[in-house]
């Protein structure tokens, strides 16, 4: 039995009547934020009534987010991102649950790309998301996490969305640019659409690839690492003799 996250937006909704029609069991986690009023309240009144419909269980959490991000010194999305998987982590291993799976998609991924290539992360950040990983919580880190849209691109989602004619809520904080995603969202991706409609997917493709190559260089890292880092000190000599030798050496600063 598997625990869906499901927000209430668009996109959970799909995946939960997606897991809903392939007829395995399932339950449902519904986080409130406490960050939008009575939209937050609205988004929680919807999940708790689809549950109800289709009986399926449903588990939900109120936080106060904000006084946990000023607690923890992070923003607001950190803050949130922390309690949605610590959470997450506690219903699996209360309930049995196998894995958590979430809504994340094709542009979710894109929008990763660009973040970690512009904060400068290697071909590590460059692979996006994987779609099968584990909860980013150390203390369930051992928990499935598993991602069955990420290669669905948005109008895939909204064709879906309409042929089931599911409910679904929007975030107007979406539409606001004031967070990096949205400003890629909003006002870059409708630009590379008019270059290439399929960027997604171009992109996705390019991800796959990358993600092999880091296989292969991670792997080349481990061999080595030992003959030229103590932990302490670099054999910079010994270092330069290796193939590609900058790159083993962005990984050992890069911890």
């Amino acid at each position: 039995m598997v625990l869906v996250a499901v927000s209430g937006g668009r996109d959970s909704m799909v995946l939960a009547e997606k897991v809903r029609r392939e007829g395995g069991p399932f339950a449902i986690a519904h986080c409130n934020f406490r960050l939008r009023g009575a939209d937050s309240d609205a988004d929680e009144a919807l999940v708790r009534e689809w549950a109800s419909k289709y009986g399926v269980p449903c588990h939900v959490k109120a936080f106060d987010t904000e006084a946990f991000a000023d607690a923890e010194g992070i923003s607001i999305e950190m803050a949130a991102r922390k309690l949605r998987y610590r959470w997450f982590g506690q219903l699996c291993r209360e309930h049995g649950y196998e894995a958590v799976l979430t809504a994340h998609h094709a542009g979710d991924n894109a929008e990763t790309f660009f973040l970690n290539l512009l904060r400068g992360s290697g071909i590590k950040g460059l692979c996006g998301m994987p779609e099968e990983g584990f909860l980013p919580d150390p203390d369930y880190a051992d928990i499935p996490l598993r991602r069955p849209l990420l290669h669905t691109t948005r109008a895939e989602i909204d064709a879906l969305a309409g042929i089931w004619n599911l409910p679904w809520r929007e975030d107007r904080t979406n539409a606001e640019n004031t967070v990096k995603r949205n400003k890629l969202r909003n006002q870059v991706f409708p630009l590379l659409r008019e270059i290439n409609p399929s960027f997604e997917e171009t992109l996705a493709a390019d991800m796959d690839r990358l993600r092999l190559v880091e296989t292969i260089a991670d792997g080349y890292y481990q061999e080595h690492v030992d003959l030229v880092w103590d932990g302490r000190r670099i054999d910079t000599a010994l270092l330069k003799t290796l193939p590609g030798w900058e790159d083993s050496l962005y990984r050992i600063r890069a911890g």
